[in-house]
């Protein structure tokens, strides 16, 4: 039995509230990094990409486990970056790969005093 969209029961797919506006994110989340991993190394990835900002390390709490964060100055770099490394073989001794995806929210840049 087919559903109508005039049908009460009828569901239709609606985008998930938290992530229907995606657009303003210029913040890249980047995991799958091996534990030794350097602030140095996550930067000299991204600082020739157009558009990067920053970044930073995060250590998760699980372990040796980091993630990073890479800023860039608009969406749209930080898309185009996402699609040129999302995959990319990080290290070839430990065979760890990137995974990129949109941040949920942007980072806030520290200043310093």
């Amino acid at each position: 039995m087919a559903h109508h969209p005039y049908d009460p029961y009828y569901l239709y797919n609606q985008p998930d509230p938290t992530y229907s506006d995606r657009s303003n994110i210029n913040t890249l989340f980047i995991s799958g990094l091996p534990d030794d991993v350097k602030a140095r190394e996550i930067h000299n990835l991204f600082r020739r990409r157009p558009g990067f900002d920053s970044c930073q390390l995060k250590y998760t709490g699980r372990g040796n486990q980091v993630v990073a964060f890479a800023t860039f100055y608009n969406h749209q770099s930080a898309v185009t970056a996402l699609h040129a490394l999302n995959g990319v073989k990080f290290d070839p001794q430990s065979g760890s790969v990137l995974h990129i995806e949109l941040a949920r929210s942007n980072s806030r840049r520290k200043h310093k005093p």
